[in-house]
């Protein structure tokens, strides 16, 4: 039997897209022209901050800062341009009949930049990658438990809603999986069918992807997890271009990153994630539960 889990809408951070975009309020338009353009701008702003960081970069020969941030630059790019074709399908806001489609360009303008707004912060935070020292794991941090000192001791892990088994090719989350329930949690109106390119697409399009994007058919591992979610959860990182960094941040919104996802051992591979502990973590995490009881897609 397949087994549907329950996600409500992805509440970004910066701007609320849950209740407005739902159509909650009552006597508002269902979007405001005026906030979308200035949406707009401000994502233009955001486009020259960038550059003249990478410009400043590129002066003082500080390649690998340049290239961190160019990258940071092409997705604000990617940005603005999904915000103007957004734009461009809107109605007015006075129009007797407000659709679907208006809704969701709408929020696909807010979200796009909100992204923008924690994209320029990793192109600012480049500047600093080679000095700035993550934190480490929690585990790393625990003190060393002496003997018969029970006291304060912890409760054990819960248990994963998947037992040990071998994580390989043929066991793991694949990233096309990942993108599908990623879409699901975020309530992202894509296409009647959201096929797995559709759900890619839409996801790149907002610079929501892993360190390396989106490969289909790869397993997901953990680096590609937490940065992913990290990002669609527009959560502030320490160093743009370590995952550890992103992984740190979801422990600091009081993710369950060490409850319910495998641990990393130092010096082998992120390990890969089965599909039921990704899910397990999506809605223990970040997704509450919604009366409507909307579904992620199994198929």
């Amino acid at each position: 039997m397949r087994t549907l889990l329950h996600f409500g809408c992805l509440c970004v951070a910066v701007i609320s897209l849950c209740g407005q975009l739902a159509g909650a309020e009552t006597n508002a338009p269902a979007f405001d022209l005026n906030k979308s353009a200035a949406c707009i701008e401000r994502v233009k702003q955001l486009l020259q901050t960038v550059a003249d960081l990478e410009a400043a970069a590129l002066s003082s020969n500080e390649t690998a800062r340049a290239e961190c941030i160019r990258d940071r630059h092409a997705k604000i790019v990617g940005l603005l341009d999904l915000s103007n074709e957004s734009q461009s399908r809107l109605h007015s806001p006075h129009s007797e009949e407000i659709t679907a489609a208006d809704e969701a360009a709408y929020s696909e303008i807010l979200l796009a930049c909100a992204r923008a707004e924690r994209v320029a912060a990793e192109a600012e935070a480049c500047l600093n990658m080679e000095t700035k020292k993550l934190n480490r794991p929690r585990d790393a941090d625990r003190p060393v438990e002496k003997p018969g000192d029970t006291a304060n001791r912890k409760p054990a892990r819960i248990a994963r809603p998947q037992k040990a088994g071998i994580r390989n090719e043929q066991t793991c989350l694949h990233q096309d999986r990942l993108a599908a329930l990623l879409v699901a949690a975020m309530d992202l109106r894509i296409s009647a069918t959201n096929s797995p390119n559709a759900n890619i697409t839409a996801l790149t399009k907002l610079a929501i992807e892993p360190l390396d994007g989106w490969q289909s058919n790869d397993c997901t591992n953990l680096d590609d997890l937490c940065v992913a979610v990290a990002r669609a959860l527009n959560l502030k990182v320490e160093n743009p271009s370590a995952p550890a960094s992103y992984e740190q941040a979801l422990r600091e919104e009081g993710l369950p990153v060490d409850t319910l996802l495998p641990a990393r051992i130092p010096g082998a591979s992120p390990p890969l994630l089965f599909e039921s502990e990704v899910r397990a973590f999506f809605l223990a995490g970040y997704a509450a539960p919604l009366p409507s009881s909307r579904s992620v897609p199994t198929d």
